[in-house]
Protein backbone atom coordinates (compact mmCIF):
# COMPACT_ATOMS: atom_id res chain seq x y z
CA UNK A 1 0.00 0.00 0.00
CA UNK A 2 1.03 3.77 -0.34
CA UNK A 3 3.07 5.54 2.73
CA UNK A 4 0.50 7.03 4.95
CA UNK A 5 1.62 10.17 7.15
CA UNK A 6 -0.30 11.05 10.41
CA UNK A 7 0.53 13.97 12.25
CA UNK A 8 0.64 14.09 15.92
CA UNK A 9 0.83 17.31 17.81
CA UNK A 10 1.03 17.17 22.03
CA UNK A 11 2.08 18.77 25.24
CA UNK A 12 3.27 15.41 25.99
CA UNK A 13 7.72 14.96 26.30
CA UNK A 14 9.30 12.95 23.24
CA UNK A 15 11.01 10.71 25.40
CA UNK A 16 7.78 9.62 27.16
CA UNK A 17 5.99 9.30 23.22
CA UNK A 18 8.51 7.74 21.92
CA UNK A 19 7.65 4.35 22.67
CA UNK A 20 4.12 4.53 22.60
CA UNK A 21 5.08 5.74 18.76
CA UNK A 22 7.78 2.55 18.21
CA UNK A 23 5.12 0.06 19.35
CA UNK A 24 2.23 1.70 17.00
CA UNK A 25 4.54 1.35 13.84
CA UNK A 26 5.72 -1.71 14.12
CA UNK A 27 2.56 -2.72 14.02
CA UNK A 28 1.83 -0.51 11.27
CA UNK A 29 5.22 0.03 9.49
CA UNK A 30 3.49 1.59 6.47
CA UNK A 31 2.56 5.13 8.47
CA UNK A 32 5.33 7.61 9.09
CA UNK A 33 4.55 9.78 12.06
CA UNK A 34 5.51 13.22 12.92
CA UNK A 35 5.55 14.14 16.45
CA UNK A 36 5.39 17.92 17.49
CA UNK A 37 5.61 18.80 21.35
CA UNK A 38 4.63 21.91 22.18
CA UNK A 39 3.45 23.82 25.30
CA UNK A 40 -0.21 23.70 26.09
CA UNK A 41 -1.14 27.14 25.50
CA UNK A 42 0.92 26.88 22.53
CA UNK A 43 -0.90 24.31 21.15
CA UNK A 44 -4.45 25.33 21.96
CA UNK A 45 -3.51 28.90 20.30
CA UNK A 46 -2.48 27.56 17.14
CA UNK A 47 -5.40 24.89 17.33
CA UNK A 48 -7.87 27.81 17.91
CA UNK A 49 -6.06 29.63 15.44
CA UNK A 50 -6.67 26.91 12.81
CA UNK A 51 -9.93 25.81 13.52
CA UNK A 52 -11.41 29.83 13.09
CA UNK A 53 -9.65 29.27 9.52
CA UNK A 54 -11.47 25.90 9.01
CA UNK A 55 -7.56 24.42 9.04
CA UNK A 56 -6.17 21.28 10.30
CA UNK A 57 -3.19 21.26 12.24
CA UNK A 58 -2.73 17.77 12.43
CA UNK A 59 -4.68 14.28 12.14
CA UNK A 60 -4.39 13.62 16.45
CA UNK A 61 -3.78 16.03 18.96
CA UNK A 62 -3.45 15.58 22.58
CA UNK A 63 -2.70 17.48 25.61
CA UNK A 64 -2.53 17.66 29.21
CA UNK A 65 -4.90 20.67 29.40
CA UNK A 66 -8.06 18.67 29.24
CA UNK A 67 -10.02 22.23 29.47
CA UNK A 68 -8.27 23.43 26.65
CA UNK A 69 -9.36 20.14 24.75
CA UNK A 70 -12.84 20.15 25.95
CA UNK A 71 -13.42 23.70 24.81
CA UNK A 72 -11.87 22.75 21.17
CA UNK A 73 -14.27 19.60 21.06
CA UNK A 74 -17.29 21.61 22.25
CA UNK A 75 -16.42 24.90 19.98
CA UNK A 76 -17.04 21.99 16.90
CA UNK A 77 -12.86 22.32 16.30
CA UNK A 78 -12.32 18.34 16.56
CA UNK A 79 -13.72 15.63 13.70
CA UNK A 80 -14.94 12.22 14.64
CA UNK A 81 -12.89 8.60 14.41
CA UNK A 82 -13.87 5.04 13.27
CA UNK A 83 -12.02 2.47 13.37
Amino acid sequence: PDPIALRIEGSGDIAAIEPLIRDFQSFNPHIAITYVDTLTNELYARLTNACAAGEAVADLVFSSSVDHMVKLANDGCASPYSS
